[in-house]
């Protein structure tokens, strides 16, 4: 359910770089961690956060608001992640957000 929404159907692809005078055993791998609904490495970890409190809030039948202040990538993460649980009825979201964003010091890629 986490990675649903992920474009690359390895979720996050490991990928090796190549050695230059050895193509054929290469010694350095890298995750590619920008394949989540932004295009931002804290799509990772933020949807497993939002799934884990969405999880308890429900547990102990309580709502939460969560406030968020951010120049960068960690509001659109946030804010996706939330809205997915909103997206599905039968989730019941118990989590809502409030995201500020410094006027004029975000990019629009962000926006």
């Amino acid at each position: 359910e986490a990675f649903a929404v992920w474009y690359h159907k390895d979720i996050i692809p490991v990928v090796s770089l190549q050695n230059k005078n050895n193509k054929e055993n290469s010694l350095v791998y890298v995750s590619e961690l920008f394949h989540g609904p932004t295009h931002c490495f804290k799509d990772l970890g933020m949807i497993m956060l939002i799934l884990l409190l969405q999880h308890f809030a429900t547990v102990n039948n309580k709502k939460i608001t969560l406030l968020v202040s951010t120049t960068g990538d960690t509001g659109p993460a946030a804010v996706h992640a939330v809205r997915r649980l909103s997206a599905s009825p039968a989730n019941g979201s118990k989590i809502n957000i409030i995201v500020h964003f410094p006027k004029g010091q975000i990019s629009n890629f962000q926006k």
